[in-house]
């Protein structure tokens, strides 16, 4: 019963990604008509921090930290200031082998995916801070909306070899 065990284990962890907080327009007015929001951010307030994230899926970041531009100018939060969240991730399994004569013997194992069943929250979905030229803030800013990992999941297995 003591011996013929095996535990195995694999563990993440993993800082956060780095994402930018954009406009959701041309406040800038540069011309680029494609994919002028990708280039578009907002004012850092004075004294706010250029991270400011609040932590949870419903509201990420303080979308008061910042404010809009003067108009045809570009802001000046800098590209990839905000963290993501961070990761950490426990897979696990255990193993018995069970001798069955001189060359038969069976192996049974339990493996656990996501063990503490943490949920692994992705950057927020909605990185665009305001929606319009009068400053009306995006009703999606700072929303997580998925996760870069499954729930916990356990499978268990035989294997007969001879």
């Amino acid at each position: 019963l003591v011996k013929g065990w095996q535990l195995n284990n694999i563990t993440s962890i993993r800082s956060g990604t780095p994402f930018t907080v954009r406009l959701g327009f041309n406040r800038s007015g540069n011309l680029n008509t494609t994919s002028f929001s990708a280039n578009e951010r907002p004012n850092l307030k004075p004294g706010a921090s250029s991270n400011p994230v609040l932590g949870g899926p419903d509201r990420y970041f303080d979308v008061n930290a910042f404010e809009l531009p003067p108009a045809n100018t570009r802001g000046t939060l800098g590209r990839n200031t905000l963290t993501g969240p961070g990761l950490v991730n426990v897979d696990a399994s255990i193993g018995k082998s069970f001798s069955l004569g001189e060359s038969r013997s069976l192996l049974f194992r339990a493996e656990v995916f996501n063990l503490p069943n943490h949920p692994n929250f992705a950057v927020p979905s909605g990185q665009i801070a305001f929606t319009n030229a009068q400053g009306a803030i995006a009703p999606t800013a700072g929303k997580i909306t998925s996760t870069v990992t499954t729930s916990r999941q356990v499978q268990f297995g035989l294997k007969f070899t001879f």
